[in-house]
């Protein structure tokens, strides 16, 4: 999956997935905050998968960066 089409949703995706509550991406977002709202974004189907995909992506790098750095010390 690609970025968001909607440039404040990747934002919003980009800091849940780095583990940020639901209020601070949606106002990194540009939205002022109502939780109700916030909420409703931050569960919409399209951010959800996409906060996955980037964990998955990063835990795979991780992965990759400690496969390397064992095979470097042995």
């Amino acid at each position: 999956m690609p970025a968001l089409s909607k440039p404040k949703y990747e934002i919003v995706a980009q800091a849940l997935a780095a583990g940020k509550s639901q209020a601070d991406p949606y106002r990194a977002g540009g939205y002022i905050y109502k939780p109700a709202n916030a909420n409703r974004l931050c569960r919409s189907p399209a951010i959800e998968a996409r906060v996955e995909e980037i964990v998955g992506e990063r835990a795979a790098k991780e992965a990759k960066a400690r496969e390397i750095g064992i095979h470097a010390l042995g």
